[in-house]
């Protein structure tokens, strides 16, 4: 089944030249698209290839969401190991994206079609991009991270990216970013989305904070999620692959070989709170104002307001 292709428009043109001079890539800006009622900022050629919005999905596919930088390689990990009988051996030997398969741009539709079963697709894209009535047909375990140290590691990311690198200083790309002229955002527009669903039966979601507290009780929660059954001596197996430091050194998961350069690397720090050390005083105060009227009435309130 075919879809309408969604509502698109370029960067207001007062805006254009201001964002396009902050990256390397002098024609990067300039194809900055913004899509979808929720008016995603989204490379022209990612646009392009939502045509595969119309993927057939299937009851046993797995999803696993979380905006940018938000830890999803993380939680993609731990999900595959818990629903492949925590197979520690399988997961050091076979790279990562031979067995989860990133969504969002590079492979057309029949690459997803021709996957499997069941696929483990992951993305960084707000549902209103995704296949119609996704959450209702297959189950998602998606993660949420503190905006703030988000902001931190994307700005890292873009700015050692090879292809399209950012040459401002990281309070330019803060302003950038809560315009929502970084890719996927807006954030808040995004985040509020998967929050609207939140008690869905196919989603379960999970907190950054937590998982690197104990990660032990992460996977129950994703076993009991996906009706796995697992001892504790079980779980303890997979405790020590998903330790943070252990997965940056992991190859399978952080090598060069599979993501390309240092820059593009998938496990950064992996630290909690990790702003405070770089955020400037008016950074600070003005990104408590920020999360505090956009976290307004959700369960992320007193999380991460007034820490």
């Amino acid at each position: 089944m075919e879809l309408e292709p969604l509502k698109c428009e370029k960067l207001p043109e007062k805006d254009r030249e201001r964002v396009r001079n902050l990256y390397c890539r002098q024609s990067m800006p300039s194809d900055l698209m913004l899509v979808g009622e929720g008016r995603y900022c989204m490379i022209e050629h990612s646009y392009k290839e939502l045509e595969r919005r119309s993927l057939r999905l299937r009851p046993d596919d797995v999803w696993i969401g979380g905006f940018a930088r938000s830890g999803t390689h993380w939680l993609a990990e731990l999900t595959w190991l818990v629903t492949n009988n925590l197979d520690v051996d399988a997961a050091l030997n076979e790279p990562f994206v031979n067995r989860v398969h990133y969504y969002d741009y590079g492979r057309p539709r029949s690459y997803f079609e021709g996957l499997s079963s069941p696929r483990y697709l992951q993305t960084h894209l707000a549902p209103s991009l995704l296949p119609p009535r996704l959450i209702d047909s297959c189950r998602m375990v998606y993660v949420i991270r503190d905006p703030r140290d988000v902001l931190v590691s994307c700005y890292h990311f873009f700015s050692s990216h090879t292809d399209v690198g950012f040459l401002g200083d990281l309070k330019q790309f803060y302003e950038l970013f809560k315009e929502g002229y970084v890719v996927y955002t807006p954030y808040f527009t995004y985040l509020k989305e998967f929050l609207a669903q939140k008690h869905h039966k196919n989603l379960l979601i999970l907190f950054y904070e937590d998982m690197k507290k104990d990660i032990k009780t992460a996977a129950k929660q994703v076993a009991e999620f996906f009706n796995r059954h697992y001892t504790d001596e079980q779980l303890d197996r997979i405790c020590e692959h998903l330790d943070i430091h252990t997965m940056k050194q992991n190859k399978a998961i952080n090598s060069s070989d599979v993501l390309g350069d240092k820059g593009d690397e998938m496990v950064r720090k992996g630290e909690a709170g990790a702003w405070r050390e770089v955020f400037d005083e008016f950074m600070i105060k003005d990104a408590e104002k920020w999360l505090a009227e956009n976290f307004q009435d959700t369960d992320c309130k007193q999380r991460y307001v007034n820490q």
